[in-house]
């Protein structure tokens, strides 16, 4: 355990050193998120083993914090709920759960060496479902719950299914409780306003500009179909040799377009 708790700390501080703030020319600064599965790939490169494990155990503690989109269904006590949200901040309690399956499942290999993952929401509609699925590659997680050998009429009976996608991760001490004032020890040299814009920047919007106009907006609502752009973008500004930004560079950027043209009804 000791070994697993400082390979959290460390993981920590590493991720804390990467660049997570954005500005402009005006010195506005403004924290920035990055891709799930971008920040578990540069973990794994740096060494660190079971780098998904880490993600998660730092999600649970809260010490980083998650941001996506997600649907959620409940039944219990004869009553049906369900919500769903954009680009919304993910509750720790889902990233607990998802931890708390995980470490049943491997229990239960390690006792009888094959658990049945898979579980049936009969009353939502849901059958041979996963209890979980941590795709962190992908950037999703789906969970899904009904206690074991539980009748529909049994008082305590319920059904639960939340799935996540298109998660995005930051470290949550970068930005005051207000969500305004960003902490400026963790605002390296780098990031600090005043900072010139990228060469690429203006040919990037050019790009961007053109395509929407050419091709027109993704199917979707809110920031669905970002992945596509993005490619989409990228793919012209290599083929004009203007160079190629990452997508955490360009995403919050793509996100608020979409967004703001959805609602103005493009």
């Amino acid at each position: 355990m000791e070994d697993k708790e400082n390979s959290a700390h460390a993981a920590l501080e590493s991720i804390s050193k990467w660049r997570w703030i954005s500005g402009d020319p005006d010195g506005n600064t403004w924290p920035i998120y990055m891709d799930l599965g971008e920040a578990i790939n540069r973990l794994a490169m740096a060494g660190y083993i079971q780098p998904q494990s880490i993600v998660l155990k730092l999600l649970c503690q809260g010490d980083l914090t998650g941001h996506g989109d997600f649907k959620w269904r409940k039944y219990q006590f004869g009553s049906f709920f369900q919500h769903e949200e954009y680009e919304a901040g993910l509750d720790k309690r889902q990233w607990q759960t998802l931890s708390d399956l995980i470490d049943e499942y491997q229990r239960e290999l390690a006792e009888d060496g094959w658990p049945f993952n898979s579980v049936d929401l009969e009353k939502l509609g849901i059958e041979d479902c996963q209890k979980y699925e941590w795709c962190f590659s992908d950037c999703r997680f789906s969970i899904a719950y009904c206690p074991p050998e539980a009748q529909f009429h049994d008082k305590d009976y319920v059904e639960e299914w939340f799935s996540a996608w298109d998660i995005k991760i930051r470290p949550a001490c970068l930005i005051c409780e207000d969500n305004s004032n960003i902490q400026p020890a963790l605002v390296t040299e780098t990031c600090r306003g005043g900072r010139p814009l990228a060469e690429w920047w203006p040919d990037f919007v050019a790009e961007l500009v053109a395509y929407v106009g050419e091709v027109g907006l993704p199917p979707g609502v809110g920031h669905q179909g970002q992945s596509e752009v993005i490619r989409e973008v990228s793919e012209r500004m290599q083929a004009r040799d203007k160079g190629e930004p990452s997508r955490s560079q360009v995403q919050e950027t793509v996100n608020a377009v979409l967004r703001r043209m959805r609602s103005a009804g493009n």
